[in-house]
């Protein structure tokens, strides 16, 4: 028990009040988990993520559409890219998506 504005409450009531939801409140996001009262959650939104390493030939125009024809592919699959890196030989692309629950 927790003593509260002088009178005694459950401890778990006094770290969480509850309040009726008002219209104005701000929506809760369905792709944020987490969150504060009412809207909290242990499910957030999951991402999968691939790596693709290509491997580049020295030649411009063969990379180029390589590279043009690997990211058209994967944008009609629904993924994103996130992140690429390049060295000497070859080129890293990691693409993410949202799960499908």
């Amino acid at each position: 028990m927790l003593r509260v504005g002088g009178s005694l409450q459950d401890s778990a009531d006094a770290q969480h009040p509850t309040r009726p939801i008002r219209p104005s409140d701000p929506a809760p996001d369905p792709r944020a988990g987490g969150g504060h009262g009412h809207w909290t959650s242990n499910f957030a939104a999951m991402k999968e993520y691939q790596a693709v390493i290509l491997r580049l030939t020295r030649h411009a125009r063969e990379d180029e559409d390589a590279l043009t024809d690997l990211l058209n592919e994967r944008s009609r699959g629904g993924w994103e890219m996130v992140q690429m890196t390049q060295d000497e030989q070859r080129l890293t692309i990691v693409f993410a998506r949202a799960t499908e629950m």
